[in-house]
């Protein structure tokens, strides 16, 4: 089924400090600061995108199609919200069959297990999803995910972030060799979202 992700970040703070990235980098100046900046923007852009993670917590959208329906291997129909480490479901909405955008109830009309990395959202015990518009993006969930704060982001994906910048910083090159990118996915590998079927 095919599903849309809409950022509702603002400016979040990057997991890594520029200050910690200079000294990552012996640096001992303030000349680079704004390349620092711009370059852990990017490894942290390139580690959410490798491991499939939210870092910092930020808000997003999830817009689907039409609710799931249930299957052999999911008979609870469930929503799975991607992106890990789920804090919050503000809300879930869908445009019934005469166009009216419909806002859900948590725990009458759907219920979320957090489950860690794979969390869920599905109907109640003895409920189904509601018919909805058989048009895109009819379906509408925002949430909340992230480790939390730069401080709860583990030292292994901040250290995987230094390491790339400290490349990029020493050979000012935005490019990742292959033998560093195949040492920093094994460092990120623990920490790579498994999508569930």
């Amino acid at each position: 089924m095919p599903i849309t992700l809409i950022d509702h970040r603002e400016d979040i703070a990057e997991p890594v400090s520029v200050s910690e990235l200079a000294l990552f980098c012996r640096i001992d100046h303030h000349r680079e600061d704004p390349l620092l900046s711009s370059w852990g923007k990017a490894a942290r852009e390139w580690t959410e995108n490798f491991t499939r993670r939210q870092l910092i917590t930020a808000e997003w959208l999830l817009m689907l199609d039409r609710f799931p329906s249930p299957c052999r291997h999911d008979p609870f129909s469930a929503i799975i919200l991607p992106l890990g480490s789920l804090q919050d479901v503000e809300t879930v909405k869908y445009l019934n069959e005469s166009g009216v955008l419909t806002t859900m109830t948590e725990t009458t009309d759907y219920i979320f297990d957090p489950g860690g990395d794979n969390a869920r959202i599905a109907p109640p015990y003895g409920k189904y999803w509601p018919p909805v518009l058989s048009q895109m993006n009819a379906v509408r969930v925002e949430f909340t995910c992230g480790y939390g704060d730069p401080v709860d982001v583990p030292d292994t994906i901040k250290g995987a972030i230094k390491r790339l910048v400290a490349h990029w910083y020493e050979y000012r090159d935005p490019g990742i060799p292959a033998q560093l990118r195949a040492s920093l996915e094994e460092e990120l590998s623990g920490y790579v979202l498994v999508e569930l079927p």
